[in-house]
């Protein structure tokens, strides 16, 4: 099943830690500047936006072409 993580930067190590237990190692993520929390919604939204478009290429692609470096979103 397609699959791809978004997690924000203080939790990416530890995500990365639980896909590699979970022998997914590969698994495409997404890392968010922290905190996401408080964002506003509008805020939130452009974010969402901005990540769209990567988000839907990790889950389209094929896994191997889907690995690529973890992409950080200021």
């Amino acid at each position: 099943m397609p699959t791809v993580v978004v997690t924000s930067s203080a939790f990416s190590n530890a995500a990365r830690g639980v896909a590699s237990s979970l022998k997914m190692p590969d698994i495409p993520f997404i890392v968010l500047p922290h905190p996401i929390g408080g964002l506003t919604p509008e805020a939130a939204r452009a974010l969402a936006e901005k990540v769209s478009g990567e988000a839907l290429r990790a889950l389209t692609l094929a896994p191997r072409r889907a690995r690529t470096a973890p992409q950080t979103h200021p």
